[in-house]
């Protein structure tokens, strides 16, 4: 599984990933507390270069979900 937390909406600024079974307890000691505006959440292992390519297109791969407001 893979978690990717966004800065900015349409998956883009800094961004926090989240690997495997990690656990997601408290932002603020990663300094990211209240700076998420987008997020994908998938069940696999998003590479580094997947995850660049995504802040490129500003948009989700094909087959995830996007929940807009």
């Amino acid at each position: 599984m893979t978690l990717v937390l966004f800065r900015d909406i349409n998956y883009q600024g800094p961004y926090r990933v989240f690997r495997g079974s990690q656990s997601v307890a408290d932002l603020r000691t990663l300094g990211f507390n209240n700076q998420t505006s987008s997020l994908i959440l998938v069940g696999r292992r998003l590479s580094d270069q997947e995850i660049r390519r995504i802040q490129a297109s500003r948009s989700a791969p094909g087959g995830i979900v996007t929940i807009r407001p």
